[in-house]
Parts: structure tokens; C-alpha cells; sequence
């Protein structure tokens, strides 16, 4: 991969899906003007979240030149200059700009869609500025930048965004950001890396793991078979996809605590045939209930 494109990391923005959410759970999927609202609403995440890690990185370079596998990304290895990074960053903006005004009038994206893009920036532009140091403070800073998504992908197609979505996107998310701290602390024998681990340990990081992912299956299920559920899809069986959130998160425990999962969850989730295939199989189990 060259690596001005390795340094937007395109693998990333899997996460950036989450702003797909909305449209498929509202039944709007096959609606034109939603679907087409959602892609740029996609489009513009991508755009905001790439220069976010640019930014970060560029805030990083000394300890991620210290870390065994962020030593590697293209400016703590050299294969990127700061001054180009800043330009490239300079040139996303101008991008992320030209297509938030061309949403804007074509009217495909409202105002109050980029007041949670602006509330995106300031929450990680604090959080490369200092707060990801403070442990705790960290992880619910990166989980509510997934919930963010999912408010914005209700915005872009003008539904109101039901308490469940948001509770079981904020736990997983956790429990992903979990995970990955997991996984980190195992891998970098110093804490000068990232100081937010210094008050992490394994024992407390399993409980956690064990707290999100029992939270997050019993929040879905209560969200399957919840009263606003059934009526919009006018069906009970909602409760029958839980099996394969179930085991998603199970397959990803044990991934990450028996097996040392990787530390970007990213590269775990869409690497692990068991996840992939959860993934996919609850995506067509929630189509088929929704639109046959």
C-alpha cells in the first residue's frame, strides 16, 4: 500500500459503517433518497475520521516509534515527511469540505448532521491533545466517537434514533476498546507508549470484558423483543438473530483472551472466518426479517 494511503488507513473505516446502521434497522434501505444520504454521510466520516488519524499520528511519531508494531505506520518509519502529512491532511479537509457543501445544497445531508461531525472533531482532537493519557476517560472517548456515528446516520435519513441502538452500540464499542487495551498491555512491556495503560491490568481489563460482553448481549435481546421493535417490523422473531451476535461476541472473547487477539480490532474482526461469518449471517438474517 503507498503509504500517503496507508496513512488515512482505509482498513479502518469498516468502522465507519456504523453510519449504515439507521438505514437498514428503519426499513429505508430501498428508499433512494436515504440511501443515497447515507453514502455520503459514509463518505464524510471516512473523510473525517482519515484525518483524524493523521492528525493523531502526527501528535504520536515518538511513541510510535517506540511501540513494536506502530514503529511501522508511515511517519515514525520515515516513509511519510511531517510536511507531507500536513498537506495531506491541508488537501482531506478541503475534500471533506467541497462534499459537505455539495450535500448541504443539493440537500442530501442537513446542518444538525455536521453539528455531530464538528462534536466528532472536538472529542478527538481533545483526546490527541491529552485525554487519551487519562485511563477510563480514554475508552469513552473512543466509544462515544461510535455512538456519534449512529446518531449521524440517524440524522442523515431523518429518523429518531431508539434508546437501544444507542445503548448496545456504546457497549460493544466498549467492549472492542477493551479488548484492544487487553491486547495492547500484553504486547508493550513499557508503559511510556500509551500512559493510559500504567493503570490498567489484566485482571481488571478481563472483568471489563466480562461486564461489556454480558451487558451487550442482554441489551440486543432486550432490543429484539422490545415493543418499539415489533411494531416497526411487525415481527417477534427478531429474538432469532441474537444467536449470531452471541456468538460474534463469544468468538471475539475468546479470541482476545485465550488466543491474545490482535491489538487492532479491526484487523481481528475481518481476519477471524468464525466473526466474519457472524457478521454476515446476522446482516442477512436482519435483511430477510426487515424487507421479505
Amino acid at each position: 500500500m503507498h503509504p500517503l494511503l496507508n496513512l488515512i488507513r482505509p482498513r479502518q473505516w469498516i468502522k465507519n459503517l456504523f453510519v449504515m446502521a439507521p438505514l437498514i434497522l428503519s426499513s429505508k434501505l430501498l428508499e433512494c433518497h436515504s440511501l443515497i444520504n447515507s453514502c455520503f454521510a459514509f463518505v464524510i466520516f471516512c473523510l473525517t475520521a482519515s484525518s483524524i488519524y493523521i492528525l493523531n499520528d502526527l501528535r504520536d511519531i515518538e511513541a510510535d516509534s517506540r511501540h513494536p508494531k506502530n514503529r511501522y505506520r508511515p511517519l515514525p518509519s520515515g516513509a511519510v515527511t511531517q510536511k507531507q502529512a500536513l498537506l495531506f491532511l491541508f488537501v482531506l479537509l478541503i475534500i471533506e469540505f467541497i462534499v459537505a457543501f455539495f450535500s448541504i445544497m443539493n440537500h442530501f445531508l442537513p446542518l444538525k448532521f455536521y453539528t455531530v461531525i464538528l462534536i466528532y472533531y472536538a472529542i478527538n482532537i481533545s483526546y490527541s491533545f491529552g485525554l487519551k493519557n487519562i485511563s477510563l476517560v480514554e475508552m469513552f472517548l473512543v466509544s462515544s466517537s461510535y455512538v456519534l456515528r449512529v446518531l449521524a446516520g440517524c440524522i442523515a435519513i431523518n429518523v429518531t434514533p431508539s434508546p437501544w441502538i444507542i445503548i448496545v452500540t456504546a457497549l460493544a464499542s466498549l467492549l472492542i476498546i477493551t479488548g484492544k487495551r487487553r491486547a495492547e498491555l500484553i504486547m508493550v512491556k513499557s508503559n511510556e507508549v500509551r500512559k493510559s495503560i500504567k493503570n490498567y491490568n489484566i485482571a481488571f481489563l478481563d472483568s471489563m470484558i466480562a461486564i461489556f460482553s454480558t451487558a451487550t448481549i442482554v441489551s440486543y435481546m432486550l432490543f429484539t423483543i422490545s415493543a418499539e421493535t415489533i411494531q416497526r417490523h411487525h415481527t417477534q422473531n427478531f429474538i432469532y438473530t441474537s444467536i449470531f451476535v452471541i456468538f460474534g461476541i463469544t468468538r471475539y472473547v475468546l479470541l482476545v483472551k485465550v488466543h491474545q487477539g490482535a491489538e487492532s480490532p479491526t484487523d481481528l474482526i475481518t481476519s477471524d472466518i468464525g466473526i466474519s461469518l457472524a457478521v454476515l449471517f446476522w446482516i442477512i438474517s436482519v435483511l430477510c426479517l426487515i424487507y421479505l
